[in-house]
C-alpha cells in the first residue's frame, strides 16, 4: 500500500450504492418544497404492484425442501415435485434451485415477470453473485408490551450488528408509524439503528376500559360474541349477582353482558384491522424488488373478531399480496416463552366453580392463530414460545437462503369472481421430507394487469419534467432507466464546520436508441435534496448537464457519454439521507438514488474519521514501441466500480485526537466478510500538518490480484492515548 500526498483530488466521494426505499409516510409532500417556485402540485399516487397474470404467464412458486433434521434439500429435480392446484395435477413449466440475494435470483425472477434483467453489478463476464436479501421487520407496536419492546428493540440490535451482510438491505417499520421516516430500506446501520431506538411502548389509547364488575377481558368478549356458552352464563350470573336490582330477569343480564362485550371488542377490531392494513401495503409495496423478500412481523399476538366485516378479507389480501410480491412472511411472539395464565392481579378471583379459568386457558394459543396463519399461508413459519428469538432469527435467515423456484400454466377458472386457488407440493417417494411453501394465490378469470399511477392535483398542473423528477424523488425504490450514481461523505474544518458533499454522476450510454438519436445533443436536469433523520427538508440544489452533439466512428455509436460533479451543503451534526433524482430531457429516462450519511459533533471533541473519499487512479504507461507516454488519471467514482488494472486511492480526515497525537490506523479489504488481505496498523504522521485536530491520511490499494467481485474497504483509527478508535467503510466493485 502506497501513502501518497493528501490532497489528491478536489471531487471527492464516499458512501455506497443508493439504497433501495420504502416506506410507510408519505414522502412526497416533503419533496415538494424543491420545485415550489414551478408547481404546486399535490401528491403523487405510487404505481400499484405487479400481479400474477394467471391465464396467459406462468404462476410460480418458491419451495424449501427440509429432512427430519431441519436441513435443507440440495439437487432435487423438477420430475420429484408433485403440484396440486385445488387437487389437480400440474406440468412444471420452470424449475431451478435458486440462492436469495443472488444476482441469478433477480435475473430468473424478472424473467419471470417478463422484465429485463439488469446488468450484473461487476460488469460484463464477472464471476461475483453477489446482490444481497431484502429483509423487512414489521414492529406491530399497537400489540406490544412494554417488556416486549424492550426484547424488540434488543433482538433488532443483534440482527443490525451481527446478521446484516455486505451487500443485504433491511428496513424497521411499525404500526403506528412512531419510526416515521427512517422507515426504509437501507444498508446503513446507523439509520437502522436510529429506527430501533424510535420503537416506544404505545399504550392502546384506543382499548375499551370495562368498569363494570366484573370486568371483561378482549379474549373473554370474544368468547362471547362467538357464543361460548360457558362465557355468556358465567358473566350473566355475576352481572345479576352484583347488580340485582338492575335487571328484570336473566334475559336482560345477558344482553347486557353482550353489549359489553360488543363494547370491547369495536376498539380491538379497529386496531386489527390497522396492523393488517398497513402490514398489507408493505408487502404489496414491495413487489418492486424482484427479488424474494422476507418479513418478519413481531407481535404479542391478538384476537381477530371473524364477525367483524372485512378482517377476514384483510387477512386473504395480505396472503394474495404476499403470493404476488415473493413475500415470505415468518412471525415472532415477541413475548417469549409464556404460560398464558392471567397475572394474579388482572382479575378478582374466588371463582369456585372453576368456569373462568376453562374460558381463559385458552387465550394464549388464540392469540396466536393470526400469527400461525400468516406464516403458513406465505411459506414462512411461527416463531412461538420460546426465549432464544436471536437464535431462532438466525436459523430463519439461514434456512431460508436457498429455495426452489417452480412455475406452472395456470387452468382458467369457470366461475366469474375471484378464486383462492390451494396450492400443494410434496416430493414424490419421500413422505418424510417436510415442504414449505405458500398455500395458494387468488385467481381471476381474466387478466389482471398493474395499475397505472394516478396524479393528484390540487392547483395548476406543473411540467411533466418536473412531475416525473419530483415524483422520482419520492419513488418507493430507486428508478433505473436513466443510471444515476450517489456517493456522500462529510469533511470539517475550523471556519465552516461540516461540510456534507454528494458526488454525483449520471450515464447516458446504455440509452438503446438510434446512433442519430445518440448523436444529438441533451440535457439532464437534475435534482439532489438533503433531509434529516425527522424527514425535513434541510437543502436543495437543482443543476441541468448539457451533452453536446458527438459523431460516431466507422457506423459505430459514440462513446458512452457520462457526468460527474459534486455540490456540497453545511450541515449540523446528525443523521442525513440525500436524494438525486435525474431526467433526460431527450429520451424521457429517469433515474434515481438515495444515500444516508452520519454527521458526527465534531466541535464537542468527539474522536472521529471522515468518509473515505475515494478516487479511481490509473497509473501512468509508457511504450517502448512507439516511444509514447499515456499520463495516469485520478478519476471520482460515485458509481463504485473500479478496473483491476487500476489503484482505490482513498483520503480521510483524523478529527480530535488526543495531544500529543499518537495515532495508528488499520486497513482491510474483505469479500463476503471474508478479509482478502489487511494492512499492518501503521502509525500517522503529523509532519507539516498544521491542525492538529484534523490529521489528514491517505492511501493507495492495488487492485490487480483482486478477482472481479463486491469488496468493502474498511479504515479503522485508534488513538493509542485514549483508547479510543472510529470505523469507516466504503463498498466498491471490482470489474
Amino acid at each position: 500500500m502506497k501513502r501518497p500526498n493528501s490532497s489528491l483530488f478536489s471531487n471527492s466521494c464516499f458512501g455506497l450504492r443508493a439504497s433501495v426505499l420504502i416506506s410507510l409516510i408519505l414522502i412526497l409532500p416533503f419533496i415538494q418544497s424543491v420545485y415550489s417556485q414551478e408547481t404546486t402540485l399535490g401528491p403523487t399516487v405510487p404505481q400499484d404492484d405487479e400481479v400474477i397474470r394467471i391465464n396467459s404467464d406462468l404462476v410460480q412458486l418458491d419451495v424449501m425442501v427440509f429432512d427430519k433434521q431441519g436441513n435443507f434439500v440440495n439437487e432435487l429435480k423438477p420430475e420429484q415435485f408433485e403440484v396440486r392446484v385445488d387437487g389437480r395435477p400440474q406440468t412444471v413449466a420452470f424449475f431451478e434451485q435458486l440462492t436469495s440475494g443472488t444476482q441469478a435470483e433477480e435475473a430468473r425472477l424478472l424473467a419471470m415477470r417478463g422484465g429485463k434483467a439488469r446488468a450484473l453489478a461487476a460488469g460484463p463476464g464477472s464471476n461475483d453473485t453477489t446482490r444481497g436479501r431484502a429483509t423487512f421487520f414489521f414492529v406491530d407496536d399497537f400489540h406490544l408490551s412494554a417488556d416486549s419492546v424492550a426484547r424488540t428493540r434488543k433482538l433488532l440490535q443483534r440482527f443490525i450488528d451481527e446478521e446484516l451482510g455486505e451487500s443485504d438491505q433491511a428496513a424497521i417499520v411499525s404500526t403506528s408509524g412512531q419510526i416515521g421516516y427512517l422507515q426504509q430500506l437501507t444498508d446503513n446501520k446507523a439509520a437502522l439503528r436510529a429506527a430501533v431506538m424510535q420503537i416506544n411502548y404505545r399504550a392502546r389509547s384506543s382499548r375499551s376500559i370495562d368498569l363494570e364488575r366484573p370486568p371483561i377481558s378482549e379474549f373473554e368478549a370474544l368468547a362471547i360474541a362467538r357464543n361460548d356458552t360457558t362465557a355468556i352464563n358465567y358473566f350473566t350470573d355475576q352481572t345479576l349477582k352484583e347488580n340485582p336490582e338492575m335487571y328484570a330477569n336473566r334475559d336482560s343480564a345477558e344482553e347486557a353482558v353482550r353489549a359489553r362485550a360488543r363494547q370491547v371488542l369495536e376498539p380491538v377490531a379497529l386496531t386489527t384491522a390497522s396492523t393488517l392494513t398497513v402490514l398489507q401495503d408493505l408487502v404489496r409495496t414491495s413487489s418492486r424488488l424482484a427479488e424474494r423478500k422476507l418479513v418478519f412481523f413481531i407481535a404479542d399476538g391478538f384476537f381477530l373478531d371473524t364477525s367483524k366485516p372485512g378482517l377476514t378479507e384483510k387477512l386473504e389480501g395480505i396472503t394474495n399480496a404476499a403470493a404476488r410480491s415473493g413475500v415470505v412472511i415468518y412471525t415472532i411472539d415477541a413475548r417469549g416463552l409464556t404460560t398464558g395464565l392471567p397475572d394474579a392481579s388482572s382479575k378478582p378471583t374466588g371463582d369456585k366453580s372453576g368456569r373462568l379459568a376453562r374460558i381463559n386457558g385458552g387465550e394464549l394459543s388464540v392469540s396466536q392463530d393470526v400469527l400461525r396463519t400468516l406464516a403458513a399461508d406465505t411459506g414462512g413459519r411461527a416463531l412461538l414460545n420460546t426465549n432464544a428469538l436471536d437464535k431462532a432469527l438466525t436459523n430463519t435467515l439461514s434456512e431460508t437462503s436457498a429455495y426452489y423456484l417452480i412455475a406452472w400454466k395456470p387452468d382458467r377458472p369457470t366461475d366469474g369472481a375471484d378464486k383462492f386457488q390451494r396450492v400443494e407440493v410434496s416430493i414424490k417417494g419421500h413422505p418424510e421430507l417436510s415442504v414449505r411453501s405458500r398455500r395458494g394465490y387468488f385467481a381471476a378469470p381474466t387478466t389482471v394487469s398493474a395499475s397505472k399511477p394516478k396524479t393528484k392535483t390540487t392547483a395548476t398542473p406543473a411540467s411533466p419534467q418536473a412531475d416525473e423528477l419530483r415524483t422520482a424523488l419520492g419513488s418507493l425504490y430507486p428508478l433505473s432507466a436513466l443510471p444515476t450514481y450517489l456517493s456522500i461523505g462529510y469533511t470539517n474544518t475550523a471556519l465552516e464546520g461540516s461540510i456534507l458533499t454528494a458526488s454525483i454522476q449520471v450515464d447516458t450510454g446504455d440509452f438503446e436508441g438510434t446512433i442519430e438519436q445518440s448523436q444529438t445533443a441533451s440535457t439532464i436536469d437534475v435534482v439532489c435534496v438533503v433531509f434529516d433523520s425527522k424527514g425535513k427538508q434541510v437543502s436543495s440544489i437543482k443543476s441541468q448537464v448539457n451533452f453536446p452533439p458527438t459523431k460516431a466512428t466507422d457506423g459505430q455509436p459514440p462513446p458512452s457519454r457520462r457526468a460527474s460533479f459534486s455540490r456540497q451543503f453545511k450541515v449540523t451534526p446528525g443523521l442525513y439521507q440525500v436524494r438525486l433524482a435525474a431526467r433526460d430531457n431527450k429520451s424521457g429516462r429517469v433515474g434515481s438514488s438515495t444515500q444516508w450519511l452520519e454527521i458526527p459533533d465534531i466541535a464537542s471533541g468527539d474522536f472521529a474519521l471522515a468518509g473515505l473519499m475515494v478516487a479511481e487512479s490509473t497509473p501512468t504507461t509508457s511504450s517502448e514501441k512507439d516511444n509514447t507516454v499515456t499520463p495516469g488519471t485520478v478519476q471520482v467514482r460515485p458509481d463504485h466500480f473500479f478496473d483491476r488494472t487500476s489503484q482505490l486511492r482513498f483520503v480521510t480526515t483524523i478529527y480530535n485526537a488526543a495531544q500529543p497525537p499518537d495515532v495508528v490506523i488499520e486497513v482491510i479489504v474483505s469479500r463476503n466478510r471474508q478479509p482478502i488481505f489487511a494492512e499492518p496498523a501503521k502509525r500517522v504522521g503529523t509532519t507539516g500538518v498544521t491542525d492538529l485536530k484534523r490529521i489528514p491520511y491517505a492511501a493507495e490499494v492495488s487492485l490487480g490480484d483482486l478477482v472481479p467481485g463486491h469488496y468493502i474497504l474498511q479504515a479503522t483509527v485508534i488513538d493509542r492515548t485514549t483508547k479510543k478508535s472510529a470505523t469507516q467503510e466504503y463498498k466498491f466493485v471490482v470489474r
